[in-house]
């Protein structure tokens, strides 16, 4: 009887001590507690065998440490000394204890604590101390957000690729896909913290990743998740980022992959158009304003814009007289297109003008160019005078929207001499003395 009890216990012993040696059960039961340093080295004896690595458990339980790790990241995301509480519960929602407020010498005090230690301390409603979640030990798990998200993300398909029904016990999430669609959030989480920031080159990455888990869950259109829509969003304040820096070539290739996510919002082709604007590349830049057209008819700014397209064309040289006239003609129908949907256009009405104005004063120079008695004289002229003549208009419609710009007033007071309105060239000159001494 003493020999059977002895080896029942040195039983328990050896189960024990096997037990002990389990590196996954006592990740378990660290993460389970909320201990993720101690969880995170079972975590590294575990992946060094073979046995734990081909196991859909210490998968699982790998994505909920990393998950666990990024919450940590997530609770001193966006805090700060002086917080209001109805800022700060907006922002990481209720606490899991709010302990009763107290008066203190230094006002009423309340302390909120959430779980894996994060606790803060408020003086009359009002953020003054934050603890670091389980004392700042997350930081060797993962160095930042992104990371963690990204390797919870890696162990929560792992799982699913050995084992796509396995259910876990006693942790959280139970099961890789429930883990899937929480780091879906946690990355949009993410790219909404860098976008509020205007931080887009990382919002755009973070609601991509998002988006690219949306995907995988069910969403066949890029435009059915809310990810989607502000990855394409972000991508189009970042290629505008980018070509403000020179980054052309950097600006189109996001354009191109930010199109694959959703190929007809206007934003991002706007963005991509301003990319290759800048960059000189012309007839793009025009290609793809002739697009949002189609979708926006009513947008002035989409025609002003090819208007000057045509009108830097023209200005290129190396042109023939006849592709000059073309560029030149069809600047104008998009300066007009732009005055019939925004009647008080100034940029468009100016531009008109000068353009008339400019092309009858290079005219005149050839005439005045031509010898003695040149048959071709008058109708140059004449020419010259019609080219004024409907200039006019457009720079008097333009004086009017805008009485300060002393642009407009110049070409008005040298269009007013040559047609001999002296009366309305002289108050013309005042205007223009007057604006001259403002400057």
């Amino acid at each position: 009887m003493k020999k059977s009890l002895l080896v029942f216990v040195l039983a328990i012993i050896c189960t024990a001590g096997l037990q002990a040696q389990n590196p996954v059960l006592n990740l378990s039961n660290y993460l389970r507690n909320g201990m993720l340093d101690k969880a995170y080295e079972n975590l590294n004896l575990a992946m060094a065998e073979e046995r734990y690595t081909s196991d859909a458990k210490t998968w699982l339980l790998r994505g909920n440490l990393y998950y666990a790790t990024f919450r940590c990241y997530d609770f001193v995301n966006g805090i700060y000394i002086g917080m209001p509480e109805s800022e700060l519960r907006t922002l990481k929602g209720d606490p899991l204890t709010d302990f009763k407020k107290q008066k203190t010498p230094q006002g009423k005090a309340s302390k909120f604590e959430w779980d894996l230690g994060f606790t803060v301390l408020l003086i009359d409603q009002k953020v003054i101390s934050f603890t670091e979640p389980v004392d700042g030990s997350y930081k060797i798990i993962a160095p930042t957000a992104e990371d963690a998200l990204r390797l919870a993300q890696e162990s929560y398909l792992k799982t699913i690729e050995l084992d796509p029904r396995f259910m876990g016990e006693q942790t959280f999430p139970t099961n890789a896909y429930q883990g899937l669609a929480i780091i879906a959030e946690g990355y949009f989480n993410l790219g909404v913290q860098h976008y509020n920031a205007n931080d887009f080159k990382y919002a755009y990455g973070s609601f991509r990743a998002s988006h690219e888990l949306k995907k995988q869950m069910g969403f066949r259109e890029a435009r059915d998740t809310l990810p989607g829509h502000y990855a394409v969003k972000a991508a189009s304040y970042y290629i505008r980022q980018l070509s403000d820096s020179s980054r052309y070539d950097d600006a189109v290739a996001l354009a191109t992959e930010a199109r694959a996510i959703n190929p007809d919002d206007v934003d991002l082709s706007l963005s991509e158009a301003d990319a290759y604007l800048k960059k000189k590349d012309y007839l793009k830049t025009k290609a793809l304003l002739e697009e949002v057209i189609q979708k926006q008819p009513n947008n002035a700014n989409l025609y002003f814009v090819i208007g000057n397209i045509y009108d830097q064309l023209a200005k290129e040289g190396n042109l023939t007289e006849a592709q000059n006239q073309e560029n030149f003609d069809l600047c104008v129908s998009y300066y007009k297109k732009a005055i019939e949907v925004k009647p008080d256009y100034f940029e468009a009405l100016f531009n008109l003008g000068t353009m008339y104005n400019n092309k009858a004063v290079d005219l005149l120079a050839i005439a005045q160019k031509l010898p003695f008695g040149d048959p071709s004289y008058e109708g140059r002229i004449k020419e010259v005078d019609e080219l004024f003549n409907t200039a006019l208009p457009h720079l008097e419609k333009a004086h009017t929207v805008n009485p300060t710009d002393i642009d407009p007033m110049r070409m008005l007071y040298s269009i007013y001499l040559r047609q001999k309105k002296n009366d309305i060239a002289a108050e013309m000159k005042k205007k223009i003395d007057a604006a001259t001494k403002k400057e």
